[in-house]
């Protein structure tokens, strides 16, 4: 582990950031595209750069999020946060759900603690409030918040 392995990357031009956990899947592969352009190992720096290069191209961060996970397959939560103050939670890990939830006044993203459950509620944020579940493949948006709809289970899901 290194200084250069480290969360979150920010582009050259300070525009955006973007840090995600789980794992890129075809972070080696992607990796040849970008010679001299990663000073690392992290499987992270290399999903930052494909989703810098969508951006390049006018992709919108949502959809570039979208698809560095389609491309590059494996399970990740990948977060965007631009200059601005936009942020976005993609939940692309099945066993690791992204949540959108208020506390003390503040709009949080977090992902769960790799638990099927709502374990990082009792365990982290208890006075959490508009709790959200991401549905698998969604980008969640600070300060937009959805009408939830509630699950079979009664987990209030968005989407």
């Amino acid at each position: 582990m290194s200084l250069a392995d480290t969360q979150p990357f920010v582009a050259d031009d300070g525009s955006f950031a973007f840090a995600h956990n789980g794992r890129l899947a075809g972070a080696p592969t992607f990796r040849l595209r970008y010679p001299g352009k990663l000073d690392g190992q992290a499987d992270s720096e290399v999903g930052f750069r494909l989703c810098e290069t969508f951006l390049g191209v006018g992709m919108k961060p949502a959809a570039a999020l979208q698809e560095v996970h389609r491309q590059m397959g494996g399970q990740a939560n990948l977060g965007f946060l631009a200059a601005e103050g936009a942020a976005l939670l993609y939940a692309g890990n099945p066993e690791n759900d992204g949540w959108r939830f208020e506390l003390e006044g503040a709009e949080v993203a977090s992902t769960a603690l790799h638990s099927a459950d709502e374990a990082i509620f009792s365990l982290c944020f208890p006075n959490a409030s508009h709790r959200v579940r991401l549905a698998a493949g969604e980008v969640g948006s600070l300060g937009l918040r959805p009408a939830p709809r509630p699950s079979a289970s009664g987990v209030t899901v968005n989407g």
